[in-house]
């Protein structure tokens, strides 16, 4: 099985091609794994309390995208 890495801004642009990826490569069993990198703004404090509302703000973005990726 094959392994890949995607990783995405979580913008419709990016999920398009990821699914057209797909759906060249519907003969093959691949593994994708997909990274949403995060951060916090510039002149933030970065403690706990910061890293984690980054955090749950990335989580819950990856997962509307993900949600949304099959109806493209």
């Amino acid at each position: 099985m094959k392994t890949a890495c995607f990783i995405t801004n979580c913008s419709v642009d990016s999920a398009l091609t990821l699914r057209r990826w797909v759906d060249t490569h519907s003969d093959e069993t691949i593994r994708i794994t997909v990274v949403h990198p995060y951060g916090v703004d510039a002149g933030i404090t970065l403690n706990k309390e910061t890293c984690r509302k980054a955090y749950k703000h990335a989580t819950a973005r990856l997962a509307h995208w993900l949600a949304n990726l099959p109806t493209l």
